[in-house]
């Protein structure tokens, strides 16, 4: 694995390929980062959902609407094992989901009735 201090430097190289707008490599950097930070700080450290969002906003930026949805999801669950389902970070990544589910023609999908029914119960639990 890659030393902490290309770490720095492939974080350097990310930010200047969104800056700049070449979202292509942005996404191969946001990547690379993502397992290095798995691998040197572990799942459930801060730094992994900031990249996990980046991986989503970045797959949709380029179209790639499927895989930005799995991030998503993958979002919700990092957020619900690290800061609880009534969590209200947790509960805004779940609406964001249900919201991306429906605007790409998946509200049929069991996982997004999964979903609305998830944020309804905690909805009416929060509301007791």
């Amino acid at each position: 694995m890659e030393t902490g201090n290309n770490l720095e430097i492939y974080e350097r190289d990310y930010l200047l390929s969104c800056h700049y707008g070449d979202y292509k490599r942005a996404l191969e950097l946001a990547q690379k980062l993502y397992d290095m930070k798995i691998y040197w700080l572990g799942k459930k450290h801060p730094d992994i959902l900031k990249l996990l969002r980046d991986l989503a906003y970045l797959n949709n930026k380029l179209g790639q609407h499927e895989k930005a949805l799995e991030i998503k999801e993958e979002i919700f669950n990092w957020l619900s094992s690290v800061k609880g389902q009534e969590h209200p970070e947790t509960l805004q990544a779940l609406s964001d989901l249900v919201n991306s589910y429906e605007k790409f023609g998946k509200i049929d999908n069991p996982k997004t009735k999964d979903a609305l029914k998830l944020l309804n119960e905690i909805k009416k639990k929060l509301q007791e």
